[in-house]
């Protein structure tokens, strides 16, 4: 029987800097889906996938760089490593009720 893909968020509406909670993932095939806004005006935020095999030792496998406004902006990479756990980390974040959520999709083994 086909297993069903998976979706979390890795954070959401985050607006501080800082690593976010590390999740274990089983699975081969990951996408992330990053977005934000802002309540005002114009903002900034980068933050990035950061993954690992033993939840000590982490190293960057992408990031998001978002040019935030009041109308959520979106961006998105897909991979297809087994790396064993995944976090999120929010390197800057700027602009009035700036916000930004990372979601990950996992397609079990």
């Amino acid at each position: 029987m086909p297993r069903k893909p998976a979706t979390q968020f890795l954070f959401e509406d985050v607006t501080t800097t800082g690593a976010q909670t590390a999740y274990q993932l089983w699975g081969h095939v990951t996408t992330f889906h990053g977005f934000g806004n802002t309540t005002s005006g114009a903002g900034a935020s980068v933050f990035s996938v950061e993954v690992s095999n033993d939840n000590v030792n982490w190293i960057i496998m992408g990031t998001f760089t978002l040019v935030l406004s009041t109308t959520v902006v979106v961006d998105g990479f897909s991979a297809v490593v087994p790396w064993r756990y995944y976090r999120g980390n929010v390197d800057s974040i700027s602009g009035t009720g700036a916000k930004v959520s990372l979601i990950v999709g996992n397609l079990p083994a």
